[in-house]
C-alpha cells in the first residue's frame, strides 16, 4: 500500500478479476482497475470504505459486495 498524502495506492495480487486500485482523498474519487487492463472510476467514495476495503482479507468479495454497486 502506497498512502502519498492525497492519494492511496494498493496493487491486488490475490484477485482474479482487480488488480489494483487508486484513490484520491481530495476528490473522493477510486480508480479500480482490472485484470483484463480495463478501470472504472467510482465517484464520492468515502475514505472509510477504501480503507476498509484494503483490510478485508478477500478483496475481490468486498469489491463484488460493496463498491460495484455504488457505479450503477
Amino acid at each position: 500500500m502506497i498512502d502519498n498524502g492525497n492519494i492511496l495506492e494498493l496493487r491486488i495480487t490475490d484477485s482474479k478479476c482487480i488488480s489494483s486500485f487508486r484513490y484520491d482523498k481530495e476528490k473522493k474519487i477510486l480508480r479500480v482497475t482490472f485484470c483484463h487492463g480495463g478501470y472504472y472510476d467510482y465517484a464520492d467514495i468515502d475514505e472509510r470504505l477504501v480503507r476498509s476495503w484494503m483490510k478485508a482479507e478477500s478483496k475481490g468479495k468486498f469489491f463484488n459486495r460493496e463498491i460495484r454497486k455504488l457505479g450503477r
